[in-house]
């Protein structure tokens, strides 16, 4: 637990949700469908996590608030990422690397009001 009243701002479970995910990952991987037999007493939880309109990041300053910097959005590939992201935003910071508008994790990128494409890798909505 990370120390917040268990709840806040967490969506609901989806009754099934855990037969359903144990019926998909062994239909892949045989490996789990042992897994699924030998699992008792699950406890499930739910939460969100930051997402921008393209399923791309953004890490660098951000506009109209001189002297913040962010590094966010990784849309859940944050484990892998952020990392890498990280480094570069602390040559940014540090004054080793040059801050492009144009670059394609920039936050500038949505300041024009277009509405960029979602990232193909990723389900931005499940129905």
């Amino acid at each position: 637990t990370l120390f917040v009243p268990e709840g806040i701002d967490d969506p609901e479970i989806e009754p099934g949700y855990v037969e359903r995910a144990f019926a998909t990952a062994s239909r892949m991987t045989p490996f789990w469908t042992e897994k699924s037999r030998q699992a008792h007493d699950i406890q499930v939880r739910s939460g969100t996590f930051a997402v921008t309109m393209d399923g791309a990041p953004i890490f660098g300053p951000l506009p109209g608030v001189p002297g913040l910097f962010v590094n966010i959005g990784y849309d859940g590939h944050g484990v892998m990422c952020s990392i890498e992201g990280a480094r570069r935003l602390a040559d940014l910071m540090a004054g080793d690397a040059e801050h492009d508008p144009k670059d394609p994790f920039a936050a500038e990128r949505f300041l024009d009001g277009s509405n960029p494409i979602p990232e193909p890798m990723t389900i931005h909505q499940v129905q």
